[in-house]
């Protein structure tokens, strides 16, 4: 069984192309735009994630719609409240969303 994998492991390394310090460019698929669009993954309660569906399903919104609307409200909103929002390219810090928009 060793002299199988490590025979295999031989095989893969004279196949392979050599490696280079190169960054690889970012490829884009049919559905996303190269600058203004980025893919996310969140979790969020079962519940509000229906509701969601539910609106997605009865007025045919898409769910990206419904997320960009809003995350675009929640944004206007903290303008409002705290000024202009100036983006950088730092990490963010973890707050309480509930304790900013007073919900």
């Amino acid at each position: 069984m060793d002299q199988l994998f490590g025979d295999l492991g031989k095989q893969e390394s004279k196949q392979s192309a050599p490696q280079t310090n190169a960054t690889p460019q970012r490829t884009y698929n049919k559905h996303e735009k190269e600058p203004e669009d980025e893919r996310i993954c969140t979790i969020m309660k079962v519940e509000t994630m229906n509701k969601l569906r539910y609106i997605n399903g009865k007025e045919g919104i898409p769910l990206r719609e419904l997320f960009e609307i809003g995350a675009k409200y929640l944004i206007k909103e903290y303008e409002r409240q705290h000024g202009p929002i100036r983006v950088r390219q730092t990490k963010p810090k973890k707050g309480d969303a509930s304790k900013i928009f007073n919900i």
